[in-house]
């Protein structure tokens, strides 16, 4: 990592690559590097896997996504999922990888193919550790990378987990079919995966 020491007056004029987010999608998550790290958390079957496929297609609006699904594999209830959000719109700009561990992920990103954004769903099922995280973190310099964790008391589970949500830039609780961020580019208003959902668990939706 190179070093460097700035000037205040030069570090305001810094120009940053940012994704230009609009609609729900900047309410919710302001406006990110296209080097953003983002952490999406929550219990067993509360829309997580949903949310990440619908980041996925709001992503590939940016370039090529590559969804690693580790835990689910190419299932019939992930294609129900893609079928439900649409992903035939999007056509090849969403690849999905299968039963890739980190080791695998490493070679294929180590190819001359790029990526506007990377989703790992779960780190908990690739077993992947802080370490680990810190690798993609320096080898994906202008990439999306986005981390799938299992959680426990409204906190990621593993301990990995937990080191890895401190380094994120967007920390994403899912709760019951909605979205609670905390993105540090703004926003951080609640994002709704499914509205049916949201409104049978949420009273706060029926006011």
């Amino acid at each position: 990592m190179k070093v460097q020491i700035l000037k205040t007056s030069s570090f305001l004029k810094k120009q940053y690559c940012e994704l230009d987010f609009g609609g729900v999608w900047k309410d919710s998550f302001g406006s990110p590097e296209r080097n953003s790290r983002w952490l999406i958390y929550g219990k067993s079957g509360e829309g997580k896997t949903e949310f990440s496929v619908q980041l996925a297609k709001y992503l590939s609006g940016f370039g090529k996504v590559l969804y690693v699904s580790r835990e689910q594999g190419a299932s019939s209830s992930l294609q129900q999922c893609f079928a439900r959000n649409a992903m035939k719109e999007v056509g090849n700009k969403v690849l999905l990888g299968v039963d890739m561990d980190f080791k695998t992920l490493l070679t294929v990103l180590k190819k001359r193919t790029k990526h506007a954004a990377i989703i790992i769903d779960s780190i908990d099922y690739m077993r992947l550790t802080a370490e680990e995280y810190k690798v993609l973190d320096q080898l994906c310099k202008k990439t999306v990378l986005v981390f799938v964790s299992w959680s426990d008391n409204r906190r990621p589970k593993s301990s990995a987990g937990k080191d890895i949500e401190y380094m994120c830039d967007v920390k994403i609780y899912v709760d019951r079919y909605v979205v609670l961020p905390r993105s540090r580019y703004g926003g951080n208003a609640p994002y709704v995966i499914w509205e049916d959902g949201a409104k049978r668990h949420h009273g706060w939706m029926n006011r």
